[in-house]
């Protein structure tokens, strides 16, 4: 559930670095406002793919809900508030870039403008990144918690089952045995 997310993560950082090096490069070349809309229409892709399919915090998804009760369960439920800061403050850097970018001017000034912004998406977008690492270990260590409860209830059932052969396996040994006796007596006697 988390790895995809995880990448994307670090696709939309790599975004915003070539938008801030980009800002940071040659603000007199009209290209460079182009890139970076593009690469801005990159990251706003997805934060919405991210808020709309990989966001714990709100989200209806079977993997979400059952992820958010192993957040309850480590009590790391603040996990949820970080997430939720984190996508608002991507948001409101891609905003500011968005008005920016969208502003008319010397594209000079545009893109030099811009350059804060996009470190401001950088920062968001790696602190929505330690958001969904801590996720990962969350996620770590339930998996490994349900591997231990499983293994001991197969141990159970294993111990159940072998017991119940055992008994079912004398319940045979009382029903037949005097029966092999018998015969065994009656052979003898034949004989």
């Amino acid at each position: 559930y988390f790895l995809t997310p995880t990448e994307r993560i670090s696709e939309a950082m790599e975004y915003a670095a070539r938008l801030k090096l980009t800002a940071e490069a040659a603000p007199d070349h009209a290209s460079n406002v182009a890139l970076m809309q593009e690469w801005k229409r990159d990251v706003v892709l997805f934060l919405e793919r991210y808020r709309t399919e990989w966001a714990v915090a709100g989200n209806a998804n079977e993997d979400a809900l059952r992820f958010h009760a192993d957040l309850v369960r480590a009590n790391r439920v603040e996990l949820l508030v970080d997430e939720k800061a984190a996508m608002n403050d991507v948001g409101a850097a891609l905003d500011r870039i968005d008005a920016k970018l969208g502003s008319r001017g010397t594209n000079g000034n545009v893109v030099a403008s811009v350059e804060p912004d996009a470190r401001d998406l950088r920062t968001a977008l790696r602190k929505l990144l330690r958001v969904h690492l801590a996720y990962i270990h969350v996620e770590n260590t339930s998996i490994e918690r349900r591997s231990r409860q499983t293994y001991w209830w197969m141990a159970i059932v294993g111990l159940l089952g072998l017991l119940g052969s055992l008994a079912l396996g004398l319940q045979v040994h009382r029903a037949i045995a005097p029966r092999i006796r018998r015969l065994v007596k009656e052979v003898q006697r034949f004989k």
